[in-house]
């Protein structure tokens, strides 16, 4: 896996709201506005994108660590991993998100041209993230 980008961010709230948030994929359009759909499918869940979007349509499996939570995308015209890392303070949390994509890619996709395009995207996701997790309560 080739790392595209990395973004961090340091919250005032605790790893384990963030971690509920992201391990919800329903949650998703939330924090991601390009995002319109996520249906559950067997052990993946599917997504749907505004186009344009390098991937419009894609299948993503989620899994879990004790600090990470990893979305592993097939199916669209990118495949990747979309890694977060959660990091427990006194008070507060630091979430640091990395995105890898497959080797091959590199043939495909001008990775040059859309590694800081992505990276600020997903910075504002990342906001949007915590923004919605501050916010989060149990029964939501």
């Amino acid at each position: 896996m080739n790392t595209l980008f990395q973004n961090t961010i340091t919250a005032s709230i605790s790893a384990d709201r963030l971690r509920t948030v992201l391990t919800q994929p329903e949650k998703l359009p939330l924090w991601n506005p390009a995002i319109t759909r996520v249906t559950p499918d067997n052990a993946d869940f599917l997504i749907t994108r505004r186009p344009p979007a390098l991937n419009v349509h894609e299948r993503v499996t989620l899994t879990t660590t004790a600090d990470q939570v990893i979305y592993q995308s097939s199916e669209g015209q990118l495949a990747y991993h979309l890694r977060f890392t959660l990091h427990q303070g006194a008070d507060q949390t630091t979430l640091t998100e990395i995105l890898q994509v497959e080797e091959a890619i590199k043939r495909h996709v001008p990775l040059g041209l859309l590694a800081p395009i992505a990276k600020q995207a997903f910075a504002r996701n990342l906001q949007r993230l915590v923004t919605i997790a501050a916010a989060f309560t149990p029964a939501d």
